[in-house]
């Protein structure tokens, strides 16, 4: 026996009990975070679905090399959890409808980071994909100074800058309807209504950006935020969509509840899930920048923008708002 072959069979049995202790983690934080309405952590923990259904798989791929069947059983049961909560995102849930379009409608959304400097970058690519509309958070003066260029294409604007990384801005091609500055929740944090009447139908768009979760105040506040938002939502029975820095992914029973009561689906069916933060840590990237829209819209194309050097990427949609045949 070689040298190496000796040296693993010394270490071979520490290297098991790490995968099992590695593995049986997997699945413990992917069965409790089911119950992630039951405490603030258990909702912190259920967002990263994508990267237990990963190490599910890699641990089974052990599994079988190991001949462990507790292993692998136990990694199939990971792997059916998060599978099951990640796949609906690969499958587009647009019903076909065939009918005339009444106008279609390119967004981009990003949350630029107050600090970030690489304001040409978020310039280059609004020029590249040419948006009707662009939502931009953590705005300030600087930036909204720097934006200033785009005035002449996007003339409608509704700009709340700040340096706390909550400032808003809404640049738009069509001119509103109507738009005002709201504070839903309870916390002193804009957001922007604005109205859009093109070709004769009106549109809604809401775009928010609550505070993250990070203890139990803020926790509490980014839901009494959302459930205001979804509040608004429900009463609009026109076209509408909700975009923003959500602070929350799509596997949290809160963003379940907002999307249900709003009347709202995530314009992510179809395209995957389309992690946007952080972008400094790819491996941990997970989805909480949203494009929320109602059934009148099909989506015809979700994805990320390139890097602007944000810590979040941003969201590209295009849809089509249809004239329902009788």
């Amino acid at each position: 026996m070689s040298a190496i072959n000796r040296s693993f069979q010394r270490i071979k049995p520490a290297f098991n009990r790490l995968v099992m202790l590695c593995a049986s983690l997997t699945l413990i934080l992917s069965v409790v975070t089911l119950f992630d309405d039951l405490h603030r952590m258990l909702e912190l923990l259920s967002h990263f679905k994508t990267q237990y259904l990963l190490a599910s798989l890699v641990f089974l791929i052990l599994g079988i090399s190991l001949r462990s069947i507790t292993l692998c059983l136990a990694m199939v049961v990971s792997i059916t959890i998060n599978g099951y909560l990640i796949a609906p995102y690969f499958f587009q849930d647009n019903q076909p409808v065939k009918s005339k379009i009444i106008f279609t409608l390119k967004l981009l959304h990003s949350n630029v980071y107050t600090a970030n400097t690489h304001h040409d970058a978020l310039i280059a690519l609004i020029q590249h994909e040419a948006p009707d509309i662009f939502v931009v958070q953590e705005v300030n003066e600087i930036w909204l100074n720097q934006l200033d260029m785009l005035t002449d294409i996007y003339p409608h604007q509704v700009k709340v800058p700040r340096s706390d990384n909550f400032g808003i801005a809404l640049f738009s091609k069509w001119p509103f309807v109507s738009k005002q500055i709201a504070y839903w929740g309870n916390t002193n944090v804009p957001s922007i209504e604005s109205t859009f009447n093109v070709n004769g139908h009106l549109f809604h768009l809401l775009a928010t950006h609550p505070l993250p979760p990070i203890n139990n105040e803020y926790f509490n506040a980014r839901n009494n935020q959302l459930y205001a938002v979804a509040r608004r939502a429900a009463e609009i029975t026109a076209p509408k969509i909700v975009v923003g820095d959500l602070n929350i992914t799509m596997w949290s029973s809160n963003y379940k509840t907002l999307t249900q009561q709003a009347g709202l689906r995530n314009s992510r069916f179809g395209f995957g899930t389309v992690p946007t933060w952080p972008t400094h840590f790819k491996p941990l990237m997970i989805p909480i920048d949203h494009i929320l829209v109602s059934a009148h819209f099909t989506v015809k194309q979700l994805r990320a923008g390139g890097n602007i050097g944000s810590d979040h990427l941003p969201l590209i949609a295009e849809f089509e708002l249809k004239q329902p045949s009788e």
